[in-house]
C-alpha cells in the first residue's frame, strides 16, 4: 500500500475529473482477460530457481554478508536446500507454474486469467486542493530562487564520493531512499555540479499526471513509496515534466492536486 501525488490538468470541473478517474479504479471489474501468460510464469519460475542457486552459493561462502543483504531467511533456505518448493523455489518450472495458478482461473492454453481492472491506479483518492498552471509556474520560480543545494550535496558526497555521513538519523536516511547507485548517478549527471543544476532547474511536483487523453507516470507505484520505474525512466519523466505538462497549458488552466492510494 502506498500514497502518491497526482496532478489532474485540463478538466473543466470535478464531475469531468471523476468520470475520467473512474476508468482507473482498482475496484472496477472487467471481462476476464489474460493477466499472465503460461510462458511468462514458466520463465519466472526458472528465474526464481536461478536466484535460489545464487543465494545458496553466496551463503556457502559468505553467510554473514548474504544474510545482511537478503535477510535471515537465506539461512533457512540454505539449511533446506534439498527441499523442493521451499519459499516457492521449484527446480521444475512446471511445478512453480502449478503453484502459481493454484485456485485461480486459467484459459484453455494455461494462461492466468483475471477480471481485475488492468488500468487500475487507485483504490481511493481525495482532491486535496485546486490551483492553476499560473500558480504552479510561480511556485517553480519561487523554488528556484530559494533553492538549497545542501541536501543534494549530501546525497552526491555520500553515494558518489563515498563520504561517511557524520550522522544517519531518519531524515538523512530518507534523503538516500531510492537514490540510484554511484555508477548510475555518474552516468546520468557526470559531475556534482551537473547533478545540483538538474535539481535546481527541474520541476516535478507530482509523481503522476492525468490529462484528458490519459494517465502519465514514470512507472507503476507498488508499495511503501516504491515503483516499477527504472532510474532512467524517473530521470526522463522529471526532466521533461515542465515541458510536457506545464508549458502546453494557459495560466488559467485548472489543476486538481490529488492524493492517491493504491
Amino acid at each position: 500500500m502506498s500514497h502518491y501525488s497526482l496532478f489532474a490538468i485540463g478538466f473543466e470541473d470535478e464531475e469531468e475529473l471523476e468520470e475520467m478517474m473512474s476508468f482507473y479504479d482498482e475496484n472496477l471489474k472487467t471481462i476476464p482477460h489474460v493477466y499472465k501468460t503460461k510462458e511468462d510464469i514458466i520463465e519466472l519460475g526458472k528465474k526464481k530457481y536461478k536466484e535460489k542457486c545464487r543465494l545458496i552459493e553466496s551463503y556457502s561462502t559468505k553467510p554473514e554478508k548474504t544474510i545482511e543483504e537478503y535477510g535471515v531467511y537465506v539461512k533457512e533456505l540454505y539449511e533446506n536446500r534439498d527441499k523442493d518448493g521451499m519459499f516457492n523455489y521449484y527446480k521444475d518450472p512446471e511445478d512453480y507454474y502449478k503453484w502459481f495458478v493454484s485456485g485461480q482461473k486459467t484459459d484453455r492454453n494455461g494462461n492466468l486469467l483475471s477480471n481485475d481492472n488492468p488500468n487500475s491506479k487507485w483504490d481511493y483518492y481525495s482532491v486535496e486542493r485546486e490551483t492553476t498552471i499560473g500558480e504552479l509556474k510561480k511556485e517553480f520560480e519561487n523554488a528556484r530562487r530559494n533553492f538549497d543545494p545542501s541536501r543534494y550535496e549530501y546525497i552526491w558526497d555520500t553515494v558518489v564520493n563515498g563520504t561517511k555521513p557524520e550522522k544517519m538519523d531518519l531524515n538523512h536516511f530518507m534523503l538516500l531512499w531510492n537514490v540510484p547507485s554511484k555508477e548510475k548517478m555518474l552516468e546520468l549527471y557526470k559531475t556534482k555540479e551537473e547533478y545540483i543544476s538538474f535539481q535546481r532547474n527541474m520541476f516535478c511536483p507530482s509523481y503522476s499526471v492525468l490529462l484528458p487523453e490519459g494517465w502519465f507516470e514514470p512507472g507503476t507505484v507498488v508499495s511503501f513509496g516504491m515503483s516499477t520505474a527504472s532510474a532512467d525512466e524517473e530521470h526522463i519523466f522529471r526532466k521533461d515534466y515542465y515541458k510536457n505538462f506545464i508549458e502546453p497549458f494557459s495560466d488559467d488552466t485548472i489543476v486538481y492536486v490529488i492524493d492517491c492510494h493504491i
